[in-house]
């Protein structure tokens, strides 16, 4: 497979580009592979100023929590009407809160999520709605996950994107590999660079390979 990286952002005639405003992007890979540091970029590439993104963040992330401008907001809070970044903390296991919230956001419309920890969100009617219907209701998604094993699999279905940092277990090697189209040959155990990643679009049918996105002090 030849590649190139996001900064010459071309292969084989195809262009490689970032989602739109209303795609769903899912990323994966093992701790401390880049994939919350590209999820960030995607953040500060997206629409916020144009309507609210709401970050899910089951860790406390310090990269997401240290985003300048980023409003913290209450999960029991009505979905903001304002653009911008706003963060919500979860507790591990608490779904009854997750639920309310995705059930609040499917509702209003027009509002981005990013799941810091797809994994820790329970496969609910709620869940499924936003990614099922995220295009026509204008929700776009960033969905992160270090075990795609555990994530439903409507996360994989449903999106426009799949990035694919290194996976250190077999099984999760063989479940993204099931939203690859059987012709596109690429040996997910084959490692990549420190922070490379490869970046499969669904609609061009293509996989890139992307360089290190801008560092945090940069974003």
């Amino acid at each position: 497979m030849t590649t190139k990286s996001v900064s010459t952002v071309a292969l084989e005639r195809v262009e490689f580009a970032p989602p739109r405003s209303d795609e769903r992007v899912a990323i994966v890979g093992k701790t401390g592979s880049g994939k919350t540091q590209l999820g960030v970029w995607l953040l500060s590439i997206s629409n916020f100023d144009q309507q609210p993104w709401i970050i899910i963040d089951y860790k406390r992330d310090r990269l997401l929590n240290s985003i300048n401008g980023v409003k913290p907001m209450s999960v029991h809070a009505a979905v903001p009407s304002d653009p911008g970044l706003y963060i919500v903390h979860l507790d591990p296991g608490d779904s009854d809160a997750i639920n309310t919230l995705l059930r609040k956001i499917s509702a209003r419309e027009d509002c981005g999520i990013y799941i810091d920890e797809s994994y820790e969100v329970p496969d609910s009617n709620d869940f499924r709605r936003i990614l099922t219907q995220g295009r026509s209701k204008n929700i776009p998604a960033i969905c992160l996950t270090q075990r795609p094993v555990f994530v439903p699999r409507f996360v994989f279905t449903e999106c426009e994107h799949l990035v694919l940092f290194r996976l250190k277990h077999v099984k999760d090697r063989q479940k993204v590999r099931e939203y690859i189209p059987d012709e596109l040959t690429v040996d997910l155990s084959a490692r990549l660079p420190d922070y490379h990643s490869r970046w499969y679009s669904d609609k061009l049918e293509h996989i890139f390979h992307l360089g290190p996105v801008p560092d945090a002090q940069t974003l």
